[in-house]
């Protein structure tokens, strides 16, 4: 079993400037290791909740963690 978490980021584009964003994390349940991080994936707080929830029910591979976050935000 995991758990998903989304982590909050301030990061910098040299075109845009600093700007808040939204990445998410995957942890062993048992252990609490941190498995995978994927960072700058959503600007929008609620979407990331969204996909952390979703990903905690449906208890997805971790492999599988970059492609279900392009297809969710698509």
């Amino acid at each position: 079993m995991y758990i998903f978490r989304i982590i909050k980021e301030s990061l910098y584009h040299p075109e845009i400037g600093r700007y808040k964003a939204f990445g998410v994390e995957v942890y062993e349940k048992s252990t609490q290791k941190k498995l995978l991080s994927i960072s700058d994936v959503f600007t929008d707080v609620r979407k990331a909740r969204e996909f952390a929830l979703l990903c905690n029910e449906c208890q997805p591979e971790p492999v599988h963690l970059k492609e279900l976050c392009m297809d969710f935000i698509e």
